[in-house]
């Protein structure tokens, strides 16, 4: 399996079982047509003795899923050409798959209330994709995505998404630093994130203690 534009590599090995040195002709046939390039033949082999038998498949960037290369190696012996032995190699087209997430946005709130940042996701794969939203900030306060936390986007289709992020009560003069990340659920190595920063209105809380005055005293 690999990606369009890309090249499948197939090794095999050819091995003469008679007991007599024997040359084999190499035939092959790819459906569509994607072979580069193979090992050249005839080949001498000596009694139960092998070689290899090397084919490249060159994918070319016009396929895409489902597109399947199905290609047939066949060694046919030259001692008797009723003797042969095939193999098949079948490459199959990855989906390629890419998830545009934009925006960075920075904004302030109040304590006790939610900010909202909107984003755009935009599927750039082959496939209709479904994309996670996750999201990971300092400090820690929660945050709720619309329409939803998984987004269905077609290809080439951009959508909006809206995070929003639920200040807490007591955060004022604060800074919150978000990071939220869009996931491929097609192939979860691929993934975009964009940093939402928001600063709190107000004065920081702060904390203090008195108790005064010293006192000294005497007695009986």
């Amino acid at each position: 399996s690999v990606y369009a534009g890309t090249m499948a590599y197939y090794t095999h090995t050819l091995t003469n079982l008679g007991n007599l040195t024997d040359t084999f002709k190499i035939i092959s046939s790819s459906v569509p047509g994607w072979l580069f390039d193979i090992t050249d033949g005839p080949l001498t082999v000596a009694p139960e003795a092998s070689v290899q038998v090397t084919a490249v498949i060159s994918v070319p960037l016009s396929a895409a899923p489902p597109d399947v290369d199905t290609l047939q190696i066949t060694a046919v012996s030259q001692a008797d050409t009723d003797t042969s032995a095939t193999v098949t190699d079948t490459t199959v087209v990855l989906p390629y798959v890419e998830v545009i997430l934009t925006p960075d946005r920075s904004g302030t709130g109040d304590a006790g209330t939610t900010t909202s940042y909107t984003h755009t996701l935009t599927n750039n794969g082959d496939l209709e994709d479904i994309f996670d939203l996750t999201y990971s900030g300092v400090p820690a306060w929660m945050v709720t995505f619309e329409p939803s936390a998984s987004v269905t986007v077609q290809p080439a289709e951009t959508v909006i998404v809206t995070a929003n992020l639920t200040i807490p009560s007591g955060a004022a003069g604060l800074q919150n630093v978000t990071h939220i990340t869009a996931t491929s659920t097609i192939d979860t190595r691929i993934s975009d994130t964009v940093v939402n920063t928001t600063t709190v209105s107000g004065l920081p809380q702060t904390l203090g203690v008195l108790i005064a005055p010293d006192r000294i005293d005497s007695g009986f």
